[in-house]
């Protein structure tokens, strides 16, 4: 027996696994980014790994915001998100190293940590992008679709 929600709900449902589908799909072209980056500064350009690693952090990170508030989220470029944005990057590079400390604390390997990481980090971010940074506006329309949001 399926159950029937709300009128309201189906396109938030909607809304919602989009933007979803988005921020994975920019997450894994951030990575290839990082990636790429790192193999040219420090594979092409032997350059230190340590100092390669943050400027493709930095570069990664600037590059998922730009797609992710356009893209994702449908939202303009404001200061505001912005700074939101890197307090949540920098909250999860802290829980990043966080988990990495624990699970050496605890004598579980860097694998487990960094699988712990790449499936938790993400979801935590979406929800902080998806609910903060670029929430939904009360009564937003979605052009795309022609859909109306009713206010929260």
């Amino acid at each position: 027996m399926a159950l029937a929600l709300p009128a309201f709900a189906a396109p938030r449902r909607t809304r919602l696994l989009r933007r979803a589908t988005r921020f994975a799909v920019v997450g894994i072209a951030t990575s290839g980014a990082y990636f790429a980056t790192m193999w040219t500064i420090v594979g092409l350009l032997h350059a230190d790994p340590i100092l390669s690693a943050a400027l493709a952090f930095a570069l990664a990170t600037l590059v998922s915001y730009a797609c992710n508030a356009l893209w994702s989220f449908g939202s303009d470029l404001s200061h505001l998100s912005a700074a939101k944005y890197a307090l949540v990057a920098a909250a999860g590079f802290m829980v990043n190293l966080s988990v990495a400390a624990g699970a050496a604390y605890w004598g579980y390997g860097y694998l487990a940590a960094s699988l712990v990481v790449l499936f938790v980090l993400p979801a935590i971010n979406f929800a902080a992008s998806h609910l903060w940074i670029f929430p939904e506006p009360c009564g937003a329309t979605d052009v795309s679709e022609g859909e109306t949001w009713p206010t929260r």
